[in-house]
């Protein structure tokens, strides 16, 4: 059910302030659906807990950004909670987050903090928002709920990896999306790997939420008239 993609030493930035392009060459050719020709757009769940000043750094770079966590819980956590934010191809913040320094010298270079998962999908910032807001936590067989930190390398894929198939049809909606927030592919960086893990969901309109009534629940769902 998901298709799991590595890239191995992907293409970084020794440094965040350029002029030049913001984004590297294998995020670029991403961009563009080949199969539609339809333009993505890029978005990052950036976690704040690795990431120091982040909600300043994001004021200051001017780009669409949002809490995933609502009232109290955003203000008490906002420097721990994650972030989600739409990337360009200009800003210092894009380049930053696609710059490595190895030896943690310069604080500008995220890439080696495993701070942000990137988020590939035609959908606007307010429903990509609403969508992760669904999956922020888990219950627990005793009733308690957890936080799920779905956007770390070190969680998530493992997770899905371990999955049988049947088991993961429950998680489809967190990388495909649901009805018409569409992902089209979800990036994990893993520094220590050495490489960026791809993951993409069933292809579209294989979903049971994707297919028409008359494919979901039978014929007499199908707005025709019954005899």
């Amino acid at each position: 059910m998901f298709v799991f993609e590595t890239i191995d030493q992907p293409e970084l930035f020794d440094h965040p302030f350029s002029d030049e392009e913001a984004l590297p060459s294998w995020i670029l050719d991403r961009l563009t659906d080949t199969d539609s020709g339809e333009t993505r757009r890029l978005y990052a769940v950036v976690d704040a807990a690795k990431t120091v000043n982040l909600p300043e750094l994001l004021q200051a770079s001017g780009l669409p950004h949002t809490c995933l966590f609502d009232g109290k819980s955003a203000e008490e956590l906002a420097n721990v909670c994650p972030w989600l934010v739409e990337l360009d191809r200009t800003t210092t913040f894009s380049r930053a987050l696609f710059s490595s320094d190895p030896e943690g010298k310069d604080s500008w270079c995220h890439w080696d903090k495993g701070c942000a998962m990137f988020v590939l999908s035609s959908a606007a910032l307010k429903d990509i928002r609403k969508h992760f807001r669904k999956f922020l936590k888990v219950e627990r067989s005793n009733g308690s709920w957890l936080y799920f930190r779905f956007w770390e390398d070190s969680v998530l894929p493992y997770f899905l990896n371990a999955l049988p198939a049947n088991d993961q049809r429950r998680y489809q909606g967190l990388f495909c999306g649901i009805g018409t927030t569409r992902l089209d592919q979800v990036i994990f960086c893993q520094p220590l790997l050495e490489q960026a893990l791809v993951v993409s969901g069933a292809p579209r309109g294989s979903l049971w939420h994707d297919r028409p009534p008359e494919r979901r629940y039978g014929q007499r769902y199908s707005g025709e008239k019954r005899a």
